[in-house]
């Protein structure tokens, strides 16, 4: 188990509140066996977000290249109004394991839309137990 702090951010209408941020790095791989690209980023853990998000400017940090011929996986919420490609990284939450993780790598920047760990698939691989009201949040990987 690892236990996070909630972090203060603008929400939605420039409210402010406590929103359940994690520190991860992302690793790329070739063929999903050496690590080639690595870096650190904070997380939104979301379970109203469907898909795992990708900003494009993180995207291009790792190596990647838009192809528009590549099928677009549909969005919606937050990022609806444009397309997205599917990736595949390994994340690193914690001293856990990394995990395989399917992204929605969207055309807008982390400027526009924050790094997000949704329900696909990030809350298969992960146990998740918020409690805002003691201004923590605790991961614990699922044992399959």
């Amino acid at each position: 188990m690892a236990r996070f702090s909630h972090t203060t951010s603008q929400g939605f209408a420039d409210i402010p509140g406590m929103l359940p941020f994690v520190p991860i790095t992302i690793l790329r791989t070739d063929n999903f066996e050496r690590i080639t690209l690595h870096f650190k980023a904070s997380a939104l853990v979301d379970s109203g977000s469907t898909v795992n998000v990708l900003p494009y400017d993180f995207g291009e940090q790792l190596g990647f290249i838009w192809n528009p011929k590549h099928p677009d996986t549909p969005f919606i919420g937050t990022v609806f109004d444009g397309p997205a490609l599917g990736v595949i990284l390994f994340v690193k939450v914690a001293d856990f394991r990394p995990v395989r993780l399917t992204f929605g790598w969207s055309q807008k920047t982390s400027a526009e839309v924050c790094l997000i760990l949704g329900q696909t698939n990030f809350f298969d691989k992960f146990d998740i137990d918020f409690r805002k009201s003691t201004d923590y949040f605790e991961i614990v990987p699922v044992t399959a």
